[in-house]
């Protein structure tokens, strides 16, 4: 008769690193250098890559802006402090969702942009119509939206490309230039990250 096996137990060795210590994350030169929160680790070095999802509100202080959501990813450490820079900005799901109920036409672009400094950034585009739109005017008033925008971010910095007053801005100024083909009614920079 053959002896039944029992199963081998696997002994978990932990090694203790000592204490968790606590950083401050600060915000880019963008958001005046503002405490994101406080993140722990047992080295600097595990902080690097980490990123912290922030509502916009608790950075402006601006409920306008309590749709809007940043990622900011952990680059350096120096002291106590880790230093961020802006990786993804986007608005939130169920807002995009309430804003677009009563239009009958929606777009969403999706293209790449290049910065004045020439860092490439991934851009989804939101563009909502009151009518609905023919084929043919849809494709150019996509490659429109495309073709502004492309220009509007290779003025600026990628310091600069994350503002939310910026973002505000070419969304304006874009839907104004294309109301002479069809009457936009919203263009909006629904996600925007670094690629």
């Amino acid at each position: 008769m053959v002896k039944a096996q029992g199963k081998k137990r696997r002994v978990k060795t932990t090694i203790r690193k000592g204490k968790k210590k606590w950083f401050t994350a600060i915000a880019p030169e963008l958001f005046n250098k503002q405490e994101l929160g406080d993140v722990t680790a047992f080295e600097p070095k595990n902080l690097l890559g980490r990123v912290l999802n922030i509502n916009m509100m608790a950075i402006t202080r601006s409920p306008r802006d309590q749709s809007k959501k940043m990622i900011f990813k952990i680059i350096d450490v120096k002291g106590d402090q880790a230093i961020t820079e802006a990786k993804k900005y986007y608005l939130l799901d169920s807002y995009v969702q309430r804003i677009s109920r009563r239009y009958k036409s929606r777009f969403n672009p999706v293209f790449y942009v290049k910065t004045k400094d020439d860092q490439k950034l991934k851009v989804k585009g939101y563009i909502l119509l009151n009518n609905k739109v023919p084929v043919t005017l849809r494709s150019k008033l996509i490659a429109g939206v495309k073709e502004s925008l492309t220009k509007k971010f290779a003025k600026q910095p990628i310091s600069l490309a994350f503002d939310p007053m910026f973002l505000a801005k070419i969304s304006d100024e874009v839907k104004k230039e294309h109301k002479k083909l069809y009457p936009v009614s919203k263009v909006y920079i629904w996600k925007l990250s670094r690629v």
